[in-house]
């Protein structure tokens, strides 16, 4: 099963699903199960972003809602023997309001 397909399907596949439970275990904010998390596109589908493995992350749907509105940054965790994404609380000033997002 092919665990990048770019463009071509906006939602996670069922392949891509069972890989993201095993690198990332959970919500990697909150470590729900993956059965209660949802894939999160790391750039946004608006924006370009992809559904492939190395662009998705799992997150419960309180943190996926807090990414959206920027509350934390997810990005690449250089350290290959480390944790696959870091998060990192952004600046108040930076968050989104609700009402738009």
């Amino acid at each position: 099963q092919p665990l990048a397909v770019g463009r071509t399907h906006r939602f996670a596949t069922p392949a891509q699903r069972t890989a993201l439970a095993v690198r990332d275990g959970g919500c990697i904010l909150c470590h729900r199960p993956p059965a209660e998390c949802q894939a999160h596109h790391v750039t946004d589908w608006a924006d370009g972003g992809t559904t492939d493995l190395d662009e998705l992350t799992l997150l419960c749907w309180v943190h996926h809602r807090q990414v959206d509105l920027h509350r934390w940054t997810l990005s690449r965790n250089p350290d290959l023997h480390g944790q696959f994404r870091l998060v990192t609380a952004t600046p108040r000033h930076r968050w989104r309001n609700r009402a738009h997002a």
